[in-house]
């Protein structure tokens, strides 16, 4: 895995995922330390392809709903660690 970050909170998050598409990568997450399933991370300027649907490995989630699911996470008192890398 090149390029990865552990990272918590949304702002931190963010700031990772627009970093690797700046370099022209594409960013995958999962939380740390665990054998969680790994996302494909499609940043906020993109759109969802029926190929990034169906045809990747990884499914795809979308930064914003990620972005989102660590605030209300953080909300409920909770601020797990994530890692965000390339491959």
């Amino acid at each position: 895995m090149g390029n990865a970050k552990i990272v918590k909170g949304s702002i931190e998050f963010r700031d990772a995922v627009m970093e690797l598409d700046k370099g022209g990568h594409r960013a995958y997450v999962k939380l740390t330390g665990s054998m969680s399933l790994t996302y494909r991370i499609i940043p906020t300027l993109s759109h969802m392809t029926i190929n990034e649907l169906f045809v990747h490995s990884y499914p795809p989630v979308m930064m914003e709903d990620f972005a989102t699911a660590l605030i209300i996470a953080e909300r409920d008192g909770e601020l797990p660690l994530v890692e965000v890398f390339s491959r």
